[in-house]
């Protein structure tokens, strides 16, 4: 018996009378005759079913896709959603650099920042934010979201920005530059901090000014080195962060006891080649990971795909190959984007990588989940050319 592809179903969503195609298949079953193609026509909001069928396994999801609306943006900085996804911030204008970006550079860019709503189509709403060089930051709650900006002093401010719009709130600012910011669920803030002039960031954690404290610098920057990209867990009791030094890329998990961290508990070393450039696209695409247990996602650079790190027994789990974005839908489920597809698998282990076979593609496109799932619920993009279209991916029934 051969391996082949299973039936390739495709979609077409009727949108005022023009037909748009999306392609659904299952991959990797092994079955004894070829496949027949399937073009089924449905209209807009419909439900699918992609299954693969062989001799020796039977699995298929039943889902539908709803489309909600296209928005513009700087086709680079992927936009954060609000929990209940009715809203999302979107950078646009000049796209930065990568010198502003890694905040190694005083270049103000001429980038803004904005509200958009994603349940008003086929225009949806956009409300501007008071700003000419705001960076979108990494973190949002039901209430706002982080933005960055620099300053033609050659400092960085981090703000907070409501979804109503209007003005930031500056959380920290002074003349140091303050760059990747995040927030926990209780509100606590971690960043990155340096002096201008020096090159290496500290890590800094606190509750700002504007939110009831002092920002505390927890740790300094190693010799040589940097602190990057600092993440809370889910419940907001470890902090992750990336260390880079010498080339050396290292994940490091610090627990959190009353606002502070000590040293950290769990190190892992994701690669022995790396740059600023580097560690930033390591994380690019984990702001949606809302995992059950403690864990840390990240693009493994040496293995070419998502992989899943436990800093309670330091293991890492990889996702199937390819994988460059990763959400969990439940306890044993993922949603995985690669470079051509979005695909249902089984939760990463570390008792073996995912393989390629074992994964059941939903749609042939790169949609990049954009939230945690909800009730089996997620936002997915699919971008092009500085525009990016918003679906709405509902799981009915699980791969099997």
């Amino acid at each position: 018996m051969r391996c082949i592809r299973a039936p390739h179903f495709v979609l077409r969503r009727w949108c005022g009378g023009a037909a748009v195609g999306v392609s659904v298949c299952a991959i990797a079953a092994c079955a004894p005759t070829s496949p027949k193609a399937l073009v089924v026509e449905l209209p807009e909001g419909s439900s699918a079913l992609a299954q693969v069928t062989g001799a020796t396994q039977s699995r298929e999801a039943e889902f539908s896709l709803r489309r909600r609306c296209e928005i513009t943006y700087d086709a680079f900085t992927l936009p954060l959603l609000a929990p209940d996804g009715a809203r999302a911030a979107i950078q646009s204008g000049s796209a930065a650099t990568w010198p502003v970006i890694l905040s190694e550079s005083a270049e103000v860019p001429l980038a803004t920042v904005s509200v958009v709503s994603l349940t008003e189509a086929p225009t949806p709403l956009v409300t501007r934010i008071e700003g000419e060089a705001l960076l979108l930051g990494r973190s949002a709650d039901a209430t706002g979201f982080l933005v960055e900006a620099p300053q033609q002093t050659g400092s960085r401010w981090i703000g907070r920005v409501s979804w109503m719009g209007g003005a930031p709130a500056w959380l920290v600012r002074d003349d140091a530059v303050n760059a990747f910011a995040t927030q926990s669920p209780t509100g606590l803030l971690a960043w990155c901090r340096r002096a201008q002039g020096e090159a290496g960031f500290a890590l800094a954690i606190g509750r700002a000014p504007t939110l009831g404290g002092s920002p505390v610098c927890l740790a300094p920057a190693p010799r040589g080195g940097s602190w990057l990209f600092p993440e809370f867990s889910v419940d907001g009791r470890t902090l992750f962060a990336l260390k880079l030094r010498d080339g050396v890329l290292t994940a490091c998990a610090f627990p959190i006891v009353d606002d502070r961290i000590a040293d950290p508990s769990a190190t892992y070393d994701i690669s022995w080649r790396a740059d600023a450039k580097m560690a930033f696209q390591t994380v690019t695409t984990v702001n949606c990971w809302a995992p059950r247990e403690t864990s840390f996602a990240f693009y493994h650079p040496k293995f070419e795909r998502m992989a899943v790190w436990n800093p309670g027994d330091g293991a890492v789990a990889l996702a199937s190959p390819g994988t460059i974005a990763l959400v969990e839908l439940d306890g044993s489920r993922v949603l995985a984007t690669t470079p051509h597809a979005i695909a249902l698998e089984a939760a990463p282990t570390t008792a073996k990588a995912t393989e390629s076979a074992s994964v059941l593609r939903l749609l042939d496109a790169p949609w990049i989940p954009l939230n945690p799932a909800n009730d089996g619920s997620i936002l997915i993009g699919h971008a092009r050319e500085g525009r990016m279209e918003i679906a709405e991916l509902r799981l009915s029934r699980s791969g099997r």
